[in-house]
Order: C-alpha cells, then sequence, then structure tokens
C-alpha cells in the first residue's frame, strides 16, 4: 500500500495520476497529512488516520497541510523515516528544493553553472545586486509554478522591490539569462534520467512555467545537460524531480530543481508514464528497506 501524501486529494492531477498507479500496482489512498499524529500514552506510535503508519509500505510526498501545524508534519515524517518507511521525496531534501538560495548555493559550492543569485532582506542588499546584474529575475526565495516571477531591469524597479520585501521580507535576485523564451524541463526518478522536454513561452509572455501558458515538446538532452541533471538530484538528495535548465549563450545552466513537481506538460508532450515511474520507485525503495529492516521494526 502506498500512502499518496497531500491534501488536496484528487485536486491535484499529479496526485491523482500516482494514486491510479498505485492502485494498478499494489494498492494506494489519499493521506492527509492533517491525519498524521503520534501516540506516546504507551509503546510510542506514529497514526496515520487512528491507525499505525507502517501499514503503508512507502509514502509519496506531495505536500504538506497548512490548515495543520507544518512543523508538525514534518518532524513527523522524518521520524517514519527513522522507522523505516521510504518517504520521497524525504523532508530534508523537500526542504533544501523549496529554497532557492539553498539549491543555488549547492550548485555553484559544486562548480555547476548557475545563474548568479543574491538572497537578501534589505532594499539596500537588493539595489547593490540589481544594479550589479543591469536586468535580472526577481522571485521569492519559496514558490513554484513562475507564480511572483518578475523581469526587471535597473534604476526603474525601486518600488517592486520595497513591495516585495514588505510581503516577502526576503527577496531572491537572479541575474536574467537571455534564453528566447525558452528552457528546459528535465525529469530524473531514483538517479536516472527519465526523459525531458523544451518548454516555449506564448505570445509576449517571457515565462516558460505550463502554468504560465508555456507550451512543451520532446527534448533531446546532450551528454553534458544530462550530468548537470543527475549530479542536481544527488546533491539536493531527490528520489524524483523536475529540473529547470537554461539554455543561455554561454551554454546550459542550472536553474532550479523542484522536490513535488508537475509533469503533465512533459508527460503529454513525450507519452511518458511519469507517475508510474514514480510509483516503481517507491515499491522499490520499500521492497530496499524489507531486506534491511528486521521483522518486528517497522
Amino acid at each position: 500500500m502506498i500512502a499518496i501524501v497531500t491534501g488536496s486529494g484528487a485536486a491535484d492531477p499529479s496526485s491523482r495520476e500516482l494514486l491510479e498507479a498505485a492502485l494498478q500496482r499494489s494498492g494506494g489512498e489519499y493521506l492527509d497529512p492533517l491525519d498524521l499524529s503520534v501516540d506516546l500514552r504507551g509503546a510510542p506510535r506514529v497514526l496515520a488516520g487512528g491507525r499505525p503508519a507502517e501499514r503503508y509500505a512507502a509514502l509519496i510526498l506531495r505536500g504538506f497541510n497548512r490548515s495543520g501545524d507544518i512543523d508538525m508534519q514534518f518532524e513527523t515524517f522524518e521520524l517514519l523515516e527513522q522507522l523505516g518507511l521510504p518517504v520521497l521525496n524525504s523532508p530534508r531534501a523537500l526542504s533544501v528544493a523549496e529554497s532557492k538560495s539553498v539549491t543555488s548555493y549547492l550548485f555553484r559550492a559544486a562548480g555547476l553553472p548557475t545563474p548568479r543569485t543574491v538572497a537578501c532582506q534589505t532594499l539596500a542588499d537588493a539595489r547593490e545586486a540589481l544594479h550589479a546584474f543591469g536586468t535580472a529575475v526577481i522571485k521569492p526565495l519559496y514558490g513554484a509554478l513562475g507564480i511572483g516571477v518578475e523581469r526587471v531591469s535597473w534604476p526603474d524597479p525601486e518600488e517592486r522591490l520595497a513591495e516585495r520585501l514588505q510581503q516577502s521580507r526576503s527577496i531572491c535576485i537572479q541575474e536574467y539569462v537571455p534564453t528566447g523564451g525558452r528552457d528546459i524541463r528535465a525529469f530524473v526518478v531514483g538517479g536516472q534520467l527519465l526523459g525531458a522536454v523544451q518548454r516555449i513561452a506564448q505570445g509576449t509572455e517571457w515565462r516558460t512555467n505550463v502554468h504560465q501558458g508555456g507550451q512543451c515538446e520532446p527534448y533531446e538532452l546532450s551528454p553534458f545537460e544530462r550530468e548537470m541533471c543527475l549530479r542536481a538530484a544527488r546533491l539536493v538528495g531527490l528520489e524524483y524531480t523536475g529540473i529547470d535548465l537554461l539554455p543561455g549563450p554561454a551554454g546550459p545552466m542550472l536553474l532550479e530543481v523542484n522536490g513535488a513537481p508537475q509533469w503533465h506538460g512533459l508527460a503529454t508532450a513525450t507519452g511518458l508514464d511519469v507517475a508510474g515511474a514514480v510509483v516503481e520507485r517507491a515499491l522499490a525503495l520499500a521492497a530496499d528497506t524489507a531486506k534491511t529492516v528486521p521483522a518486528g521494526h517497522r
């Protein structure tokens, strides 16, 4: 039995596809993070919907439920990992992947080509970074789907910088890399490249995200791009991830990794069974765990 962890249920297309893939294999069900509890009245237990969480072979973590306590949910998934249950992706890896500043730091420290980036909390630091870049992309430190992403140029947008800092108390400023309205989304599962697409912005929109109207077409990664993607997934510790590359004038650059990616555009353009591949990876990890964790310890 695979748990598809989401507070959205069937409203999230990727979660719905994961559940269908799990039901075709070993069985599955949705698990709302709100239904997690830790019972310490006797032997310590982690419960899911009032029943022992160990009834699951693995959990595919799509997201937390912000109607509850995110910190408690995070810590409970860490406890489940300690019990020997595979959690895809692990809470630690999700935390790293969610932060654009941390992932960019890891990529640059590892020698992977990535846009110059400044993450800061003051208007003075934001202005200095934008002045240095000339044209930049500003975005939330934590976000997805291209929401809140803007292209700005010095010296016009000081009001926008101040407004962003007032809203979020931090900001990510990244040099603008001209790509002709295109980028690359690759998908890695279990340390293997599943496939890739080129995303193309439409009309006057420069953002390529499918959520923003971008169109996808199959793309063959170069050996260098393939190695970049595999190294990025390993660095962050992600079992499955969507990885974004920029085809810049100086060569491909690693933009970001996604810990709970959507894949509708990739699956439609390539015909790949992404959900099936993720579920198969969860089952493989569960089988490995069953071999190494003694009976009665789960």
